[in-house]
């Protein structure tokens, strides 16, 4: 079992007949169990994402689960993921 955090800070292009771009960091964490060398499930994965627009915050929750596969070496670990995701 592997627990885990990240975090992410950036921009969001929104659209909605015009376009812009606005703040967006993200945060969040979950738990993936190992079922093969490079192989993992991914049981769960909590995020929550936050958008500022013109002083405006908008917050989304998310969870999914999936499945995580790894590629190269332990300490260069790089992720593919494939998931379900429902947002409220």
């Amino acid at each position: 079992m592997n627990p885990y955090f990240d975090t992410m800070i950036g921009a969001a292009r929104l659209s909605n007949g015009g376009s812009s771009t606005v703040f967006a960091w993200a945060a969040g964490g979950g738990i993936d169990i190992k079922v093969h060398k490079n192989l993992a499930t991914r049981v769960i994965d909590m995020t929550y994402l936050l958008l500022r627009d013109n002083g405006f915050n908008s917050g989304h929750g998310r969870l999914s689960s999936g499945l995580v596969w790894g590629f190269g070496g332990r300490q260069t670990r790089i992720h593919g993921i494939v998931w379900c995701t429902s947002s409220a």
